[in-house]
């Protein structure tokens, strides 16, 4: 039962230590819930966080609630406990030395053990939050104003001039006059868009946990796959398949798998055909 790993026994993971003499106690329970954890699931995502808060990572936990579980802890520890038992013989289903090299910057990993990775990943990636834009920082997705009432003062009309944001005075407040991209997508945040932002209270830039690899029956699958590829897809693909195989058996007439339940059906009727005309 997943619920099961959302509380923990202590006294459990105390009586099974495994970690090196004199490790903290909490290192020791973290490293005891990842290999449990590790034992348990059938497939496994690993997450970039980013700049996800803790607000926005309890969204996720509940909302993969029945589906996975998540886990969150640094990258060197994770690294380190991954080290020491890259030869346990029950993690054969876990291929730690190409895992290793994709536990860094900032992590979390997810166990799956009954559900679709793609569609947990789907779940994962559609809870976002929003937040402030900062110099330097590449956008992700076009960065823009709005058009309506700023609630600044005119002596601001500095900040839209120098980018291009055209304003008008209504009733001593500035008003904005069409909807503006500040940043493009793949631009760099300058300071002066930097400052915009700040002074509207806006927080532009959306904020979203990132796939970047999965493990499955093991082996790595790029994280690419599980955005792209959606199992949807595949059975609409293969079923397509399928059909041209039956069409192109039954045109040379020979017998295919595909085509088989037409087969089927073309002696069935033969038969019942038959058997009208006999009466």
């Amino acid at each position: 039962d997943i619920s099961h790993f959302y509380f923990v026994d202590l006294f459990t993971l105390c009586m099974s230590r495994r970690g090196k003499p004199g490790t903290p106690e909490k290192k020791l329970h973290y490293e005891n819930r990842l290999m449990q954890l590790l034992h348990w699931c059938r497939s496994m995502l690993v997450l970039q966080t980013g700049e996800a808060g803790s607000e926005q990572l309890q969204r996720v936990r509940r909302s993969i609630a029945g589906r996975g579980v998540l886990l969150l802890g640094k990258n060197t520890t994770i690294r380190s406990i991954l080290h020491r038992h890259r030869n346990d013989l029950d993690l054969q289903h876990v291929p730690i030395s190409n895992l290793v090299p994709l536990i860094s910057g900032k992590i979390g990993l997810v166990f799956v053990e009954d559900s679709d990775p793609s569609d947990v990943q789907d779940i994962v990636v559609g809870v976002t939050a929003m937040t402030r834009a900062r110099a330097g920082k590449v956008a992700q997705s076009p960065l823009m104003v709005r058009a309506g009432c700023t609630g600044l003062e005119p002596a601001r009309t500095s900040f839209f001039s120098a980018m291009n944001v055209s304003t008008r005075i209504q009733r001593g407040i500035i008003q904005i006059e069409s909807d503006v991209v500040i940043v493009p997508e793949g631009g760099t945040v300058c300071a002066t868009a930097e400052k915009l932002f700040n002074n509207l209270g806006v927080f532009p830039v959306v904020v979203r946990l990132e796939c970047v690899a999965g493990v499955e029956e093991g082996r790595i699958v790029d994280g690419r796959v599980y955005r792209d590829v959606k199992t949807v897809d595949l059975r609409s693909k293969m079923r397509g398949a399928a059909r041209m195989v039956a069409h192109v058996g039954a045109g040379l007439g020979v017998p295919t798998t595909s085509g088989a339940v037409a087969v089927i059906d073309e002696a069935l009727e033969s038969i019942a055909a038959l058997s009208l005309a006999v009466g």
